[in-house]
């Protein structure tokens, strides 16, 4: 069995119901009319992310990178123009989009002219927009410890992630790729804390009473 194709053609279905999970975010933006509440910073920070993967599956010629990265790109370019036609904060977000699509620009840029080893640079740099992006839930982990409260936990949302991660992880041990396993196995742990949590806290009064308020 080729167990690369198996494992890296999975993990690239999660990945992309993953981007797609944006749709739910405009869809709430669509119903209030209203950007109020909803931050941009997910969908930036996933461009930056995607564009770095991208190139990385290119110089590794690693067609499912280049693949996945490339459907990601597309679908945050979608979520972020529909974001800022819906902003009525639109100077503010556009600055935060420039800087979103120019600094990959820059750094990749920089790379290309500075570094001995092109591949490895890019690999680490993209290791290290994938930590930021996992490492991200690590407050909200904070808030339901506090709270002891999952109402803030989409639990669909956070196993497929842990799936994904776990999936991307696994595909990293196989291509021997250290760039995809560190970042993926910080995602897998941090995702496992968030399940457990939410089977702990899942159900208390405090649980209860948010949903009551948030219905």
């Amino acid at each position: 069995m080729d167990w690369k194709a198996l494992v890296g053609d999975l993990a690239v279905t999660t990945t992309v119901c993953l981007f797609l999970s944006g749709i739910l975010i405009c869809r709430k933006i669509y119903k209030s009319n209203s950007t109020i509440g909803v931050s941009s910073l997910p969908f930036l920070t996933a461009f930056v992310s995607c564009t770095l993967w991208l190139y990385y599956g290119y110089l590794k010629d690693d067609i499912l990178l280049e693949l996945v990265n490339a459907f990601g790109l597309f679908a945050q370019v979608s979520y972020i123009g529909f974001y800022l036609y819906m902003t009525s904060a639109k100077s503010a977000v556009q600055k935060k989009v420039a800087i979103a699509f120019i600094s990959p620009v820059v750094l990749l840029s920089t790379l290309g002219i500075f570094a001995d080893e092109l591949t490895s640079s890019v690999g680490l740099l993209a290791c290290c927009a994938g930590l930021i992006f996992v490492s991200s839930p690590l407050s909200t982990i904070v808030s339901v410890i506090r709270t002891q409260s999952t109402a803030s936990m989409p639990l669909p949302l956070i196993s497929l992630s842990c799936l994904q991660s776990f999936l991307w992880f696994l595909y990293g041990v196989i291509v021997d790729d250290a760039f995809i396993q560190i970042p993926n196995l910080l995602g897998t742990t941090v995702t496992i804390l968030q399940l457990v949590l939410f089977a702990v806290f899942y159900g208390s009064k405090e649980q209860i009473l948010s949903e009551q308020l948030i219905n």
